[in-house]
């Protein structure tokens, strides 16, 4: 009766050997898992990656359930306040490709999408839906490219070329340049 007690004795401590080092397997794998599931969550509440700015870091809901208007304004800013010492036209700041990546949400917003007054360029807005709330002002666009510091233009009755010879005179009134929409919905309701 001992060598068959022996025997289960050894079985049984190999059973357990091998349960315990594939419940080990297991949770490994399910700690991977986690982890890269938390790699691909992490981009989404992150404000700024690089040259890649995220509304949703900021606060902007991509259900469209809540408001986002802020959220969205304050990226922009931050995205137009990236250093940069190049330009594009006299004047106008080149911002290096910097995206601001919606992340294929949709964002419901109560006032304009107005880019700040400093003259900047080489922007790419991407990969989501705007839409207007019930509370949008309908004189107003979902997005405006245009600076308060903006002159409104002379009415001439002359039909002669305006010759300039200022490079300085010549961008005038031009505070953006190469701002790109690409994969944007605009819609209301």
């Amino acid at each position: 009766m001992k060598p068959i007690l022996a025997l289960c004795s050894i079985l049984c401590s190999l059973l357990l050997r091998d349960s315990y080092s594939t419940s080990s397997t297991r949770q490994k794998k399910q700690q991977e898992f986690q982890a890269k599931l938390q790699d691909n969550i992490a981009p989404s509440i992150l404000k700024r990656d690089g040259s890649v700015f995220y509304p949703i870091g900021y606060g902007a809901d991509p259900t469209g359930v809540r408001e986002s208007s802020d959220a969205i304004l304050q990226a922009v800013s931050d995205a137009f306040n990236v250093e940069s010492e190049l330009e594009m036209l006299a004047g106008v700041k080149d911002l290096g490709g910097v995206i601001l990546d919606l992340q294929g949400g949709t964002y419901k917003i109560s006032k304009p999408i107005r880019f700040p007054a400093s003259a900047a360029a080489n922007l790419l807005v991407q990969g989501g839906t705007l839409r207007a709330s019930e509370t949008f002002p309908g004189d107003r666009h979902l997005i405006e490219l245009w600076s308060p510091n903006s002159q409104k233009q002379q009415k001439s009755n002359s039909t002669k070329p305006i010759i300039f010879t200022h490079t300085k005179l010549q961008n005038v009134g031009i505070y953006y340049e190469d701002i790109t929409f690409r994969d944007i919905l605009f819609g209301f309701g």
